[in-house]
């Protein structure tokens, strides 16, 4: 009797094993669905491999803010849709404008392009010869604007420029709080990338994307002053791409 107990104890401890196997989980080769991990915001550039940093987001408050024409724009770019293809036209014209040092910061669905720091005349034209980019502070990636507004400290009295080209499907709005930092400022020099991401550049360049100049405009009120920025500022944002010999190249 005992025997046969104990064998229908082993029985049904066999079946309720194998029960159990069958009813245990199976892997799932498919992928995992992707989580909106940004509650729907739009992304910054921060997928995949891509590693460059956000642009401040509302902007700082501009000395001087202003859309790139449209149209225009489009036909200096053609056929090739895609943000990669208005990177490259940008960079162009910039870089014809003497603007040879620069840095890429993602913003929501598009990225901004900043130019080095430049020393103007009173109406906006840049400065001749070497004077433009004095203080002579060496390449962009290896200074900071806080860096610059120190050796401004003792640099004559004048006048100041950083271009931001702002280039998003999403309406660009200042803050209408912050203004430039010296700790946000040379994040915008120290840690911009020097290229644009693929993930970027295969973004498509679509009915809803525009790209807006901001111009942030600094002071050196006279010699041993702190430079400091002008908001509002003296030009407007018009002014300031004519007189960098940007606006008409734009085909604007």
């Amino acid at each position: 009797m005992v025997g046969k107990l104990t064998l229908l104890i082993w029985v049904g401890w066999m079946m309720a094993a194998c029960g159990a196997g069958d009813r245990a989980p199976r892997l799932d080769s498919r992928p995992p669905e992707p989580s909106n991990a940004r509650n729907g915001e739009p992304s910054t550039g921060h997928s995949e491999n891509d590693k460059i940093p956000n642009f401040p987001w509302p902007p700082p408050k501009p000395s001087a803010m202003i859309p790139i024409p449209d149209a225009p724009l489009r036909q200096l770019v053609g056929s090739d849709s895609t943000l990669g293809a208005l990177d490259d036209r940008l960079r162009k014209v910039i870089e014809a404008g003497g603007y040879l040092e620069s840095s890429y910061f993602a913003v929501p669905d598009g990225f901004a392009f900043v130019t080095r720091l430049e020393q103007i005349e009173e109406d906006g034209t840049p400065k001749a010869g070497t004077k433009r980019w004095e203080p002579e502070v060496g390449p962009m990636r290896g200074f900071s604007l806080s860096g610059y507004l120190k050796s401004l400290f003792t640099a004559e009295k004048g006048y100041y420029r950083i271009l931001v080209f702002v280039v998003s499907p999403h309406p660009v709005f200042a803050s209408p709080t912050k203004t430039v930092s010296q700790k946000e400022a040379n994040a915008w020099l120290v840690e911009g990338a020097s290229n644009l991401p693929g993930s970027i550049k295969k973004r498509p360049y679509g009915p809803d994307v525009t790209c807006t100049a901001l111009i942030y405009e600094f002071e050196q009120s006279e010699r041993g002053a702190e430079a400091t920025i002008r908001v509002p500022g003296r030009l407007p944002g018009r002014t300031h791409l004519e007189k960098a010999r940007l606006w008409r190249a734009f085909g604007s």
